[in-house]
């Protein structure tokens, strides 16, 4: 599998931000986009080009979501939104590889189960570089690292 676009799904900005940084040193050439995730989050997540590309070329893409994101009217935190979310995703008929980056350590059951192509998570931290734990878990898939 050689991954040629990853999309990064976080409610933080730096967040965001931090997780492309490091996963643009893992794929130096891949594009690389962010998507912000507000009010129903599983709708919002990249536009109908993007899930039209991934679903032509679904072993070219990377996906990379948060687990606790806002939704609904009063942004509230949904502790379980990343497995929504990879639900969601399967239900779109989605089978592009996919890693949940979240703070807290993640349960991998419910996400193997939520999306047949989860690869399996990272525990993130803003004090601690995630390239290893990407390399780790990308690894296991035999994914082709630059």
């Amino acid at each position: 599998m050689e991954i040629k676009k990853i999309f990064v799904v976080d409610d933080g900005e730096s967040k965001r931000e931090d997780l492309m940084s490091c996963l643009k040193h893992l794929f130096p050439e891949a594009e690389i986009r962010g998507f912000v995730c507000s009010g129903e989050f599983y709708e919002a997540v990249a536009s109908k080009e993007v899930l039209d590309d991934i679903m032509e070329h679904p072993k070219e893409w990377l996906m990379v979501v948060d687990m606790q994101m806002p939704h609904g009217r009063f942004r509230q935190i949904d502790r379980q939104a990343g497995y929504k979310l990879l639900h969601k995703l399967q239900q779109l008929g989605l089978t592009c590889p996919a890693v949940i980056a979240s703070s807290d350590a993640i349960d991998n059951a419910p996400a193997r189960e939520a999306y047949e192509s989860y690869l399996g998570s990272i525990q993130y931290s803003y004090y601690v570089d995630s390239t290893p734990y990407f390399r780790e878990v990308l690894c296991l898939t035999e994914t082709a690292l630059d």
